[in-house]
């Protein structure tokens, strides 16, 4: 009975050495699956700026390049961009570039000199958005005859004390 008893107390050690190996091969084996584990994608903020640059490029030159909807007026250049920029049309050209870009992308449009720049229109209309998070921006030159614009714009012209007839169009992006 003696021998029992001694062999009682002995299998308790034996289970509670066993439980901690057991413990500590879990533990190793997490540690091995985490170090394993391929790392998560994550998608750089430098490459969805540079894409988004492109993608506005790419959408102002497509304006740029675009032949004006029926026979543009004497005068007026046949692209679509500088004729909806000389006629002070930013609703058209609003419904043009939001056909191109996908709805996850917000924009503000703006006008300039290369000295002076303002704000024309945004992605909902006549309202600067803030941007939110990194931006890019895409921009084009574009002819415009100052007495066009003077018949569209008002007496002082799109930019006051500026007669000259090159603008740049700049558009600012970024994702929602």
């Amino acid at each position: 009975m003696y021998e029992l008893r001694r062999n009682r107390s002995n299998s308790g050690y034996t289970l509670v050495f066993e439980a901690i190996i057991f413990a500590t091969l879990i533990i190793i084996s997490f540690l091995i699956f985490y170090r394993v584990a391929p790392p998560t994608t994550t998608v750089s903020s430098e490459n969805t700026i540079s894409d988004l640059k492109t993608l506005g490029d790419d959408i102002l030159r497509y304006l740029y390049d675009k032949p004006v909807e029926g026979a543009p007026s004497q005068g007026y250049p046949d692209n679509t961009l500088a004729y909806h920029f000389i006629n002070n049309n930013s609703e058209a050209l609003r419904e043009n570039i939001s056909l191109l870009l996908p709805a996850t992308v917000e924009y503000n449009v703006y006008f300039g000199n290369g000295t002076q720049t303002f704000f024309w229109f945004s992605s909902h209309g006549n309202d600067y958005i803030e941007p939110i998070g990194a931006t890019a921006r895409a921009h084009v030159v574009i002819p415009a005859d100052y007495q066009l614009i003077i018949d569209k714009w008002g007496n002082d012209g799109a930019i006051s004390n500026y007669t000259g007839s090159i603008y740049e169009i700049i558009m600012e992006l970024w994702y929602i």
